[in-house]
């Protein structure tokens, strides 16, 4: 199974969410922006609450919309507690004298 790494970026910000990709997804990406706007088309109350409260950025999106939209598309949220982050200096010298 692959994971899908959505890299968010603002500025010299950036949010980072990841899916496991089901073997039948071809286009992670399109399965994304679909999932997301069958919650916009839902007419459910969050939906309806969306539209009328925010701009709806892809921050938001990973904010609001319910996981089983993404399972429904074939992309399984990752939960915190299932990937391991390492922050690295990228000019950190490897050779020590």
């Amino acid at each position: 199974m692959k994971v899908f790494n959505v890299i968010m970026v603002n500025g010299q910000e950036a949010d980072v969410t990841s899916f496991y990709v089901n073997s039948r997804v071809i286009d992670p990406e399109a399965a994304l922006r679909a999932a997301v706007q069958d919650f916009l088309d839902s007419g459910t109350e969050e939906a309806t609450r969306v539209h009328k409260h925010t701009r709806f950025t892809w921050c938001d999106a990973m904010a609001w919309v319910p996981g089983r939209y993404f399972i429904d598309r074939g992309l399984t949220p990752l939960m915190g507690n299932e990937s391991v982050d390492v922050v690295l200096d990228r000019d950190e010298p490897m050779i020590q004298s």
